[in-house]
């Protein structure tokens, strides 16, 4: 920043996260800033997957920002508990394991014809 142009006083702008903004860049906002911290889950998965099957194997995670914030064995409790924790919002909840979630059987209902 050039010597002559003042500096803002106070805090640092801030996004909604607590990160610091940096002059003169784009900042996602909404679904689009979900929707690019969900992929950057993915990418966290994909780059830590072994290290995190060995750790939560047999559980699905939550990742954000980074970060396993949550596991558990069933996913809709680890989704209730995230939820609560930190909003409702995009969120990359993977099973960790060699091979895949446990399969449950739902049996369908059955059609009753009257005549």
């Amino acid at each position: 920043m050039p010597e002559d142009v003042p500096k803002a006083e106070g805090p640092e702008p801030r996004d909604k996260h607590g990160r610091i903004r940096e002059s003169g860049l784009h900042y996602l906002t909404g679904e689009a800033l979900e929707l690019q911290e969900f992929e950057e889950a993915l990418e966290y998965f994909r780059e830590h997957r072994d290290e995190i099957i060995s750790r939560y194997e047999g559980n699905y995670v939550a990742i954000l920002n980074g970060e396993i914030v949550d596991s558990d064995q069933e996913r809709v409790r680890l989704a209730e508990r995230v939820y609560k924790r930190f909003g409702y919002r995009h969120l990359y909840m993977p099973y960790a394991g060699t091979d895949g979630p446990p399969q449950k059987r739902i049996n369908s209902p059955k059609r009753i014809v009257t005549r």
